[in-house]
């Protein structure tokens, strides 16, 4: 029975190591996601810029429903011109610009994307300061699903029509990203930024 419990035990130990070394990263690819925004030191590689190559771009192309005048908005990160040492990138985090204007439609949700590690909704901005501003920032990390890669979908958008064509209002970037945690030659852990490109 003692037995029984000390696996029970050293189960539970595992588990919760598992969620503060995933709370961890996920605070680095914050803090990191957060620097980038700032302009400051986004790399924390000294050679980065040799490990790192290519830019992600950001896909975001509004649908309108005519019947309810809903228009959907797909979010995904494009990755597949980025590499790092020489492999495809894998989406740790990022952070999404979205300005609209608020007379032409209205903010109504926002929901997490298809790809696993970006699935859960993200963090955003209050739905009534949005739609006063006219400006939604997205952010969300991802510090399990290692398939993130190439055409990344982290979120779905939703907005109203107020007026006809007010979709075209809508404009998408990307202020930030970075890559999931990656071991360099040494073995050391470590972030990186990836350049961010226009929209596509």
């Amino acid at each position: 029975m003692n037995g029984l419990n000390e696996m029970k035990t050293l189960r539970g130990s595992k588990e919760q190591l598992m969620k503060i070394r995933n709370l961890r990263s996920a605070a680095l690819i914050a803090s990191l996601l957060l620097a980038a925004v700032a302009g400051q030191a986004a790399v924390q590689d000294k050679n980065a810029g040799e490990v790192a190559s290519g830019a992600s771009r950001i896909e975001a192309r509004a649908e309108l429903v005519k019947a309810t005048r809903i228009v959907r908005l797909p979010v995904s990160v494009d990755l597949t011109r980025v590499t790092i040492f020489g492999k495809g990138a894998t989406l740790g985090g990022y952070v999404a610009r979205i300005e609209f204007d608020p007379s032409s439609v209205e903010l109504v949700g926002v929901k997490g994307g298809s790809s696993k590690g970006f699935a859960a909704e993200p963090f955003a901005t209050n739905t009534t300061k949005a739609n006063h501003d006219g400006v939604l920032k997205l952010t969300a990390v991802n510090t399990e699903d290692l398939t993130a890669s190439g055409m990344v979908s982290v979120a779905n958008v939703e907005f109203r029509e107020i007026e006809a064509g007010g979709r075209s209002s809508i404009q998408v970037s990307l202020e930030s990203v970075a890559s999931m945690l990656m071991r360099d030659a040494s073995g050391e852990a470590k972030l990186y930024a990836i350049k961010a490109s226009d929209v596509e």
